[in-house]
Parts: structure tokens; C-alpha cells; sequence
């Protein structure tokens, strides 16, 4: 049944199945679900509010058996008939999202979707209903573009893209003056970098599609980061203007054609490479940056 299901889904049912033991459950219901979700996904529980995961759990403690006369188990606990459509359904939710595997947020979705669900009246009491929600994950899917050398990092941007816009819209503007480990940076200045370097692919991409070759001083500057003021721009405005710029580039990308995917490129004094290969080194800093800013260390 979990066939599909991304590390972040599985760990939600394994959380899932130790929230009915601590709580003295014979199966995992869908109030679990919604537990180990809250755990697992920091976009969800942000959404529903902070304490909620302690709220809900403690109104089960009021209706569990006393903690003396609950039942120990080791093993795996069957799944509620609701909690089993649940996670049959959160396929159907992944792939009419364009998703290739199934992640918490499917699960919510799925949740929302069942008649008298304990789960899906607290998330709606939480203000988190089925419409709206569903649209802050409808990131646009496409495939195919004319270069076939290009879809494999086509597809990885779009799919940092979607998972980044689950957890950067949910965070607050606090979040984002936080310092990552790697980078003296703050999360905010982080993602400013990738603004940098996405404006600096903007440009390189429209020489290499109208010229020969491509030839850049540098890759983007780091100490940019301080001259552009990033730390004091708005934490929306940054993710907003970041995704934006992006989703553009993956439309750009889709148009370039098979005989510029082996545009030469040189940037500074390195050795010229393909398009192809520019490209995918964009996708590899935008998700190394990107795990640093999503980190919570």
C-alpha cells in the first residue's frame, strides 16, 4: 500500500502508528494521520496554527484509556477503513497534481476529501479547507520540451519548485532572518543568492539562444548579497519574486530547441560546456541552497 509514497509520507504513517500506541489505539486512525502529518510537515502544521498538534493530542488523552491500562504493543496496528481510503485516495490527489510520488500534503488532501472524518473536521476547524488548499499546491506541471537533453533538469527544478513552495510560503518573516549552518548568510540572504543566480541564467540563457556561444565574466558574485540588501527585503516579496523568476526560466527552457542544447558556455576561465550541462548546475545549487534554507537547525 505505501508503494509511492515519498520518505516524508512514510515517516507520517510511522508517526502516525506511534501516535495510536502512545494513546492506547487497536488501529490507526485518521486523527493519526493528521497527527503524524503535523509532525512531519512543517507547511501543515504552520498553516493550522502553532499548538495544535499538542491540542489534538491532548483531546485524545481525555477520551484514551488511562495510561495505566493501556495495552503495550510492538507491532504493527491495522489501519481504520477511513484511514485506508485515505491513503488510496492521496494517489489519486498526487496525480492530478502532476506528482510523481505522494507526499503529506496528498495526505491532507485526502483527509479533507472523506465524509465524517474526525481529521478533516479539526483541519477544517483549523481553517485549512479542501479548495483552497489544494490550490497553494497547484504548482503548473509541464513536460517535453523541444531539447530532450534538457527534461531531466527541467523536471528536477520543477520539483524542487513545488516542494519548495510548500514549506518557504508557510514560513513566517522571523524564519527568514534566521542564520543557515553552512553560509554566513541569513535564510533570506540565501535565497537572494539564488535570485542572483537565477536573473544571471535569465540572461545567459537568451545569448545562447541567439548566438554561437555564451561567454560570462563570472558566475554570480556572493558579496552581492550584502549590496543588494537582501536582509531587509520583505521574506514574501523574496520567495514570491524567486519562485516567479524561476517558473520562468523552466518556460524559457521548455522552448530551446535540440540544436542549442550543446551551445558552448564559458563562465570566467573555466573550460567552455554545454547548455546542457549549465543548466543541471543551476539545479545543483538551487537545491543545495535551497535544503539549507528549508533546514530546521
Amino acid at each position: 500500500m505505501f508503494e509511492g509514497f515519498n520518505e516524508h509520507a512514510r515517516r507520517v504513517i510511522y508517526f502516525a502508528l506511534e501516535e495510536a500506541r502512545g494513546l492506547g489505539s487497536k488501529r490507526i486512525d485518521t486523527v493519526h494521520l493528521l497527527l503524524g502529518v503535523l509532525r512531519e510537515d512543517a507547511s501543515v502544521a504552520a498553516r493550522v496554527g502553532a499548538g495544535a498538534l499538542e491540542t489534538i493530542r491532548n483531546s485524545l488523552e481525555d477520551v484514551a484509556p488511562p495510561k495505566g491500562e493501556r495495552i503495550a504493543t510492538s507491532g504493527d496496528l491495522p489501519l481504520s477503513e477511513k484511514s485506508r481510503v485515505a491513503l488510496l485516495n492521496a494517489n489519486t490527489e498526487a496525480e492530478a497534481l502532476g506528482r510523481r510520488q505522494i507526499e503529506p500534503p496528498h495526505l491532507v488532501l485526502a483527509l479533507l476529501q472523506l465524509e465524517d472524518c474526525t481529521a478533516a473536521k479539526l483541519l477544517r476547524a483549523y481553517g485549512v479547507n479542501y479548495k483552497e488548499y489544494r490550490a497553494t499546491l497547484s504548482v503548473k506541471r509541464v513536460t517535453g520540451p523541444a531539447a530532450p537533453e534538457l527534461a531531466q533538469s527541467i523536471r528536477s527544478l520543477e520539483d524542487l519548485l513545488h516542494g519548495a513552495a510548500e514549506h518557504l510560503n508557510a514560513y513566517s518573516e522571523s524564519y527568514g532572518d534566521r542564520m543557515t549552518r553552512r553560509r554566513p548568510w541569513t535564510r533570506k540572504e540565501a535565497l537572494g543568492h539564488l535570485i542572483d543566480w537565477a536573473m544571471a541564467y535569465q540572461q545567459w540563457l537568451i545569448y545562447a539562444l541567439t548566438e554561437s556561444k555564451l561567454a560570462a565574466p563570472r558566475y554570480p558574485d556572493e558579496a552581492a548579497v550584502a549590496i543588494q540588501g537582501y536582509a531587509e527585503f520583505s521574506w514574501t516579496d523574496t520567495v514570491n519574486l524567486w519562485m516567479s523568476l524561476n517558473r520562468l526560466l523552466v518556460h524559457v527552457l521548455l522552448g530551446v530547441p535540440e540544436d542549442k542544447a550543446s551551445v558552448p558556455c564559458r563562465i570566467g576561465i573555466a573550460d567552455p560546456i554545454p547548455l546542457t550541462a549549465l543548466v543541471a548546475r543551476y539545479v545543483e545549487r538551487s537545491q543545495d541552497v535551497v535544503g539549507q534554507i528549508v533546514a530546521r537547525l
